[in-house]
């Protein structure tokens, strides 16, 4: 089947989905005499269902696709063990990062290709933006002592620039335009990115084979931090991307999703095709692109390479924010980095596939704001009910279970993926069941909170509120009360506002909004308790959320943690 049919297939089963829910929707609302506010409440539900019918339907299709071996369709298969011919820099970016890990995971990396064959290919960079004085000393020590432990100090480079330009684009790009004469292929990593040998060897071997990939991603899964949360996002979001990755790779094709590092990247295509001086200003709406990659991969794409997406699980790690609310206000950052590349729509030149990627990832967040709005409407309108019209509970409720299967589909299948294949790896059945369990409440919980935090923050944006891509935290901390109500009361008051009104309106109705009240008022004692180091301690003890990499870690990853042990951390 050509990628035309399959788009047109997908689209087709996204849209039918969607006009059936909005269509049940309407009829419901149609009992009572709201007629602008039940426009209004089947516009912002058709806004979110959309994007949940997406990944409803990639979990689908994705299911149906892990059942075969072949997973990329239309790109020459790299055989093991094929050599390596190309020049290959291992590039990793930093700013202001604690310098341990981020030396660990280099190190390791390097460890794991230079134990293979080929490993004379690779050589590793290391470009820092960093200012703290005491960060950059560390970095500069840190390298040294590794550079005299080399035969060929050559092979390892250490970069800082004195001024911060275009953030990491401007890194990667200084990298193609100055070095790049010398390699073929950069593999792109980030702070907290961590790939064993074979991922990065059969990335290079695709590319190897494959001329006209300019971008080549792979599938990357959060390794484990020493937080609740961000254990069980890590368990729950893995077997999402399981069946959701597979799928839209099934349809996206030729022109998958870049997500910025563990990539395999063209360095000429790069340097030639991908900068972004040649974008509109970037002043006229933020500041510095907080989300290149999308830019990126457009402008690649439109030179006419592919944008590939391996779909399978293999050695691919990014670290995870350790709270809840280091993780919203990731989202936060997302948010407003995603709706500034939404001015790349009007660039020349655009393939269709390009113009979806851009609008997709913006529409991900813009969809959250829309249930906040359904959400306060159903309750005016629960409120506003007249006694005359009888409301349609059992249709509603039909709707309501609904929508929650066709949005936690994609884990069940990743879970059952699992349990089918491999659930030794995962602990057994049982520990895969309570860890889907255990993700199911925490996403249940999450989610209004998330809704509504992205809610406030483009009321913000509208009146010239913004962000900062600062350095994350990383390590997981006990977070204190005192934050977390500083930094959740308003999503608290949210959930207190909204029983107050129903339990002064419509009492009889507050069990309809459970699902959404739940997470707010429980916000600040959720992110205090997902934060406690007692509670995972307990977690790990019963193994709960377990993945593979800790129950059989990878060489790499136990280098990293022997460099840290052995470095004080």
């Amino acid at each position: 089947m050509s990628w035309t049919r399959r788009r047109v297939t997908f689209s087709a089963l996204v849209l039918g989905t969607v006009a059936c829910g909005a269509a049940w929707l309407a009829s419901i609302l149609a009992a009572g005499p709201f007629g602008n506010v039940a426009a209004v409440m089947v516009m912002a539900f058709a806004i979110k269902l959309t994007w949940v019918t997406i990944n409803f339907w990639n979990g689908v299709i994705g299911f149906a696709t892990l059942r075969r071996s072949r997973p990329l369709d239309g790109v020459e298969a790299a055989p093991e063990g094929t050599a390596i011919e190309l020049r290959v820099a291992v590039l990793m970016t930093i700013c202001n990062e604690d310098t341990v890990p981020v030396v660990a995971r280099l190190r390791a990396i390097k460890a794991g290709l230079d134990a293979g064959s080929g490993a004379d290919r690779f050589d590793y960079f290391l470009f820092s933006d960093s200012s703290a004085a005491g960060i950059v000393a560390a970095e500069e020590q840190a390298v040294a002592v590794w550079q005299a432990e080399l035969a060929d100090r050559s092979r390892l480079v250490y970069r800082r620039r004195e001024r911060n330009v275009g953030a990491q684009h401007g890194n990667l790009y200084d990298f193609a335009s100055r070095f790049g004469a010398g390699y073929d292929v950069m593999i792109v990593l980030d702070a907290d990115s961590l790939m064993t040998a074979a991922a990065i060897l059969d990335l290079v071997r695709t590319m190897q084979a494959n001329p006209r990939i300019g971008v080549l991603q792979s599938l990357n899964c959060g390794i484990l931090m020493d937080s609740p949360f961000a254990r069980i996002f890590e368990f729950g979001h893995r077997h999402a991307m399981r069946c959701g990755v597979p799928g839209a790779v099934w349809w996206q094709g030729n022109r998958g999703q870049y997500r910025g590092h563990n990539a395999a990247i063209r360095v000429d295509a790069y340097a030639r095709h991908s900068s972004l001086a040649a974008l509109p200003d970037p002043k006229s709406f933020g500041g510095v692109i907080f989300c290149p990659d999308q830019a990126e991969s457009l402008l690649m794409h439109r030179a006419g390479y592919e944008i590939r997406e391996v779909p399978v699980e293999h050695g691919s790690y990014e670290g995870v924010p350790p709270t809840l609310i280091d993780h919203t206000t990731r989202y936060d950052r997302w948010f407003q980095g995603n709706l500034q590349n939404l001015r790349l729509l009007a660039q020349p030149g655009l393939a269709p596939m390009d113009r979806y990627h851009l609008i997709a990832v913006a529409h991900r967040f813009v969809a959250w704001p829309a249930i906040v709005i359904f959400v306060g409407l159903a309750a005016w309108l629960t409120i506003a009910w007249p006694e005359g019209p009888v409301f349609p509970a059992r249709s509603a409720l039909g709707l309501i279970v609904s929508y929650g299967a066709i949005y936690f589909t994609p884990r069940f299948l990743g879970l059952l993926d699992s349990a089918l294949t491999a659930p030794r790896r995962y602990g057994g059945i049982a520990r895969l069941s309570a860890g889907g369990l255990a993700d199911l409440v925490l996403t249940l919980l999450f989610l209004p909170i998330a809704m509504v935090t992205t809610t406030l923050f483009a009321i913000g944006l509208g009146f010239g509120r913004t962000l900062r891509w600062d350095t994350q935290r990383r390590d997981s901390y006990r977070l204190p009360w005192s934050v977390a109500a500083r930094c959740l009361w308003p999503q608290t008051g949210a959930g207190l506002l909204l029983l107050a009104a129903l339990g002064i309106g419509a009492p009889s109705a507050i069990a309809w909004f459970l699902p959404f009240l739940a997470g707010l008022l429980l916000s600040i004692p959720l992110a205090v308790a997902t934060a406690s180091p007692a509670l995972n301690r307990l977690i790990r003890r019963w193994r709960l959320c377990a993945l593979p990499e800790e129950l059989d870690p990878p060489p790499e990853l136990a280098a990293v943690i022997a460099f840290e042990t052995a470095n004080g951390r």
